[in-house]
């Protein structure tokens, strides 16, 4: 008679199940990277509406299909914004459409990233000069805390479960920098667009030649397996433990 595995299938499915969900990692959902290989030069560009965005300042003026100051995407392969005294205190925002992302199908780690710049000819200002993450859940808009510009490229990370959330305008109508709303945690239901408002400082005195670059945005997360998965998974491995104990014998 053969030795007696001292595992038993159960166990060996517990583990097996443990593994299969150990493993899981966050995948990218959603992605874009701006790149434009035009040879239009550095005073012209593509527009968002070529990728997929839509961009409005906050007078409601819709920007999605501009190729010039103060929103396009530059031949170095970024979001130009701004761009001097006649754009000084506006304010961005971009967006696009996301197949419903519901965090609750997610892990905790659902995050929205975006690589950023900045040139601050004003830097009387650069403590307003900066970004905030923007969502759309169930028809209403909501905002990030403010995170402040970076000169050097930087790439931010905002995890949608542990963020401070305000409620905020429709930006296709007009918007204004606020912060709408006490911060609180996002209602439930699926993100149906996301993207960044940008951000100028206060006019002053100089009205300098402020600019914000958009780099790429990401939206990605480890998804939660479904019951049925998981059910799938333990029965795998109560199905090779099983096998396993059999030519044990």
């Amino acid at each position: 008679m053969g030795k007696l595995n001292s595992y038993s299938p159960v166990a060996t499915a517990v583990v097996a199940l443990v593994l299969c969900v150990g493993v899981a990692h966050a995948d990218v959902i959603y992605t874009e990277t701006f790149n434009n290989t035009n040879t239009d030069g550095p005073t012209g560009g593509k527009p968002l509406s070529d990728y997929g965005w839509s961009g409005y300042d906050n007078g409601g003026t819709n920007l999605s299909t501009s190729t010039n100051d103060p929103l396009r995407i530059h031949i170095n392969d970024y979001v130009f914004i701004g761009s001097g005294g006649p754009y000084a205190n506006n304010i961005f925002a971009m967006f696009t459409a996301l197949a419903a992302v519901n965090p609750a199908g997610y892990d905790s780690d659902l995050t929205i990233s975006f690589g950023h710049s900045a040139i601050d000819d004003n830097p009387t200002n650069s403590g307003s000069m900066g970004w905030r993450v923007l969502v759309e859940v169930g028809g209403s808009w909501y905002a990030s805390d403010f995170i402040a510009r970076s000169i050097s490229t930087s790439n931010t990370n905002v995890v949608v479960s542990s963020a401070n959330w305000h409620s905020w305008e429709d930006p296709t109508n007009g918007f204004a920098d606020g912060g709408y709303g006490a911060s609180a945690s996002l209602p439930a239901g699926g993100i149906t667009r996301a993207g960044v408002l940008a951000i100028d400082g206060p006019t002053q005195p100089i009205a300098g030649n402020d600019r914000l670059y958009l780099r790429d945005f990401t939206v990605s997360g480890t998804a939660i397996p479904e019951p049925a998965s998981l059910v799938l998974i333990g029965l795998l491995g109560i199905g090779i433990a099983s096998r396993r104990d059999r030519r044990l014998f």
